[in-house]
């Protein structure tokens, strides 16, 4: 009596755990239950009985992934050097076409300008030679950081090459132009690639045309 007495204590030991959940039952080696949810032991004077509830455990849906928010980048300040050239465009009244150069093909200009809230906001960044005898090849683009990486990879908003290079962009998705952000900085910029000489000053002509 004094073991089945004992067995009761452990066996009452294990469910009181609160690591118990769903376990498998082994007696003396044997199998006796895959899950277990309640385990009955009755108890006389020549014998014990246990009787075991088992219970069907299904798949456990994890909890959803915690994801952090996606924190856009912030842009950094143009510094100007030898190679950064700075300036800043109001976006909202752009102003007309102006005349500028740069020195071989090392510099580069970034205009930092700012998009507004209205999203039917839209127009053509025009670049193209002082002198037609030039054939200057530049490239242009617009990026989040000062001479980065065009914005968000958007082929619209790069172009290359001789002669006049455009840029149509909007405020809001348009798969034909150039897709801007609204309320959001971001820079022009204009950079040399061939046909002008280390020492040479190469010009052009920068508009922004809006609707």
């Amino acid at each position: 009596m004094k073991k089945y007495k004992i067995l009761c204590a452990m066996i009452g030991a294990l469910l009181c755990s609160s690591s118990w959940g769903q376990k498998p039952v082994i007696i003396n080696g044997q199998l006796i239950a895959e899950s277990a949810s309640r385990v009955e032991i009755m108890i006389t004077e020549e014998s014990y009985n246990i009787q075991i509830t088992t219970a069907q455990v299904g798949s456990i849906t994890p909890p959803p992934e915690v994801v952090d928010p996606v924190i856009p980048e912030q842009p950094s300040a143009c510094v100007p050097s030898a190679y950064q050239r700075c300036g800043v465009i109001n976006w909202d009244n752009p102003g007309p076409r102006i005349l500028d150069s740069l020195v071989g093909t090392d510099q580069v200009v970034s205009w930092k300008f700012a998009t507004g809230n209205f999203d039917e906001y839209a127009g053509t960044i025009s670049v193209s030679e002082h002198t037609s005898a030039n054939n200057t090849i530049r490239r242009v683009w617009i990026s989040r950081q000062p001479g980065g990486d065009t914005a968000d990879g958007n082929f619209r908003c790069e172009t290359q090459g001789v002669s006049q290079r455009n840029i149509n962009w909007s405020q809001k998705p348009n798969r034909f132009r150039c897709s801007l952000d609204t309320n959001t900085t971001y820079y022009l910029n204009i950079t040399n690639v061939d046909n002008c000489g280390a020492n040479q000053e190469c010009g052009f002509y920068r508009s922004i045309i809006t609707n």
